[in-house]
C-alpha cells in the first residue's frame, strides 16, 4: 500500500512522462487502430506531389483574394466579435484562484493556531522533560523544541519553520506520557511531519482532484497505523493494552485539532488502528509479489511511453527511395 501511495505522490509531483525505448504496442502491430493509419494517409496525402497547385490556379486565387480583402473586411471583424469563450484560459484561471484560495486559508489557519498555543503555553516537572530526553536517545532522533500547552489537544507535531512538539499539560502520568513520546517521536524519526507538508502542498495545487484528498487521509491512516506498529514492537507486547488504551482515552476526549496520537476522526479508523494494533505484520510472499508486479506496472503507464506508440520507422524501401533523392 505505501510503495503505491508513494508512486501516486512522485506523479503528482513529477507530472513528466519519460521516453522509453521498449514500447508494448508495437508488439502486436495488427491491434493499431484505424484512426492512427488514416492520421498517416492525410498527411502523406496531403504532402503528396500529385495533390499540388499549378501555378495558374494559385496566382488567379491570389488575385481574387486580393480584391475581395476589402470587402471582407468587416465579415471578419464581426467573426472575431464572435469569437467563442476562451474555456481553457477561464478553466486555468479558476483553478489558479482555488490555489491562492487554499493555500491562503491554509496559512490562516496556522497562524491562528500558532497564536492559540502561544498563548496556551505552560510547563512540565523536570522529570517530564528528562523521559523526554531519554525516549529521544532510546530512538535516536534528534530533540524538537518540547511545548507544554494548557489546552484540549492530543500529543502531536506541529510545523512552525521547523517541527515542534506539542504536548497538552494534563497528561502527568509517566508511562502515557512515555507513550506519546515514543509515538510523536517515531513520527519524526519516519519523517511524517515533512510529508505531511508535502500532501498538504498537493491538496493545494490538486485541490479539485478528490482522489488527492482521499490519499491524503488514507496516509495519514496508514502513517498512524505503522507508527503504533513500531511503538508497540519497542516497548513490547505486555504493554500494548496500557497503549492503546491512552490512545483511546486521547480519542474520548474529543481533543480538537487531533494531531497525531489521538488521530481517529471515525468508528471506521478506530477499528483500523485497533486491528493494525494487533494484527501481524508481516506480508506474505504472494502480497508483496502482487505488490511489486502492480507497481511496476504503474511506472511503465504512468512515467515511461512504454503503452504508447513508438515512433514511425520508414521501411527499407522507403530509406532506400529517399536515398536515391
Amino acid at each position: 500500500m505505501w510503495m503505491l501511495l508513494i508512486l501516486l505522490l512522485a506523479l503528482l509531483v513529477l507530472p513528466v512522462t519519460i521516453e522509453s525505448g521498449f514500447h508494448i504496442p508495437d508488439l502486436f502491430p495488427e491491434a493499431v487502430p484505424a484512426a492512427h493509419e488514416r492520421a498517416a494517409l492525410d498527411s502523406s496525402a496531403e504532402t503528396s506531389p500529385g495533390f499540388a497547385l499549378d501555378p495558374p490556379y494559385e496566382s488567379a486565387k491570389n488575385t481574387a483574394g486580393a480584391s475581395a480583402d476589402g470587402a471582407a473586411e468587416p465579415e471578419r471583424m464581426m467573426a472575431e466579435a464572435r469569437k467563442p469563450i476562451e474555456w481553457r484560459l477561464i478553466a486555468f484561471w479558476v483553478w489558479a484562484a482555488g490555489v491562492m484560495l487554499s493555500v491562503l486559508w491554509m496559512i490562516v489557519v496556522k497562524v491562528l493556531f500558532y497564536g492559540a498555543m502561544q498563548r496556551s503555553l505552560t510547563d512540565l516537572p523536570r522529570w517530564a522533560y528528562r523521559l523526554y530526553d531519554r525516549c529521544c536517545e532510546e530512538l535516536h532522533v534528534k530533540p524538537m523544541a518540547l511545548w507544554p500547552v494548557e489546552s484540549a489537544i492530543s500529543p502531536g507535531i506541529a510545523f512552525f519553520g521547523g517541527p515542534v512538539l506539542l504536548m497538552p499539560a494534563a497528561m502527568r502520568e509517566e508511562e502515557k506520557l512515555r507513550f506519546a513520546f515514543l509515538h510523536e517521536l517515531t513520527h519524526r524519526k519516519n519523517g511524517d511531519h515533512l510529508m505531511t507538508e508535502l500532501l498538504n502542498l498537493l491538496r493545494a495545487v490538486y485541490w479539485f482532484h478528490p482522489i488527492v484528498h482521499l490519499s491524503f487521509h488514507e496516509m495519514r491512516a496508514d502513517m498512524e497505523t505503522a507508527c503504533d506498529a513500531a511503538v508497540i514492537a519497542r516497548i513490547g507486547r505486555e504493554k500494548k493494552g496500557g497503549y492503546l488504551t491512552a490512545v483511546l482515552d486521547l480519542f474520548s476526549y474529543n481533543t480538537q485539532p487531533q494531531l497525531g496520537m489521538s488521530r481517529i476522526s471515525s468508528k471506521r479508523m478506530a477499528k483500523r488502528r485497533m486491528e493494525g494494533a494487533f494484527t501481524r505484520g508481516k506480508t506474505t510472499p504472494l502480497g508483496r509479489e502482487g505488490a511489486i508486479l502492480m507497481a511496476l506496472a504503474l511506472l511503465l503507464g504512468c512515467f515511461t511511453t512504454a503503452c504508447q506508440y513508438g515512433p514511425e520507422v520508414p521501411s527499407t524501401a522507403e530509406s532506400a527511395a529517399q536515398g536515391d533523392d
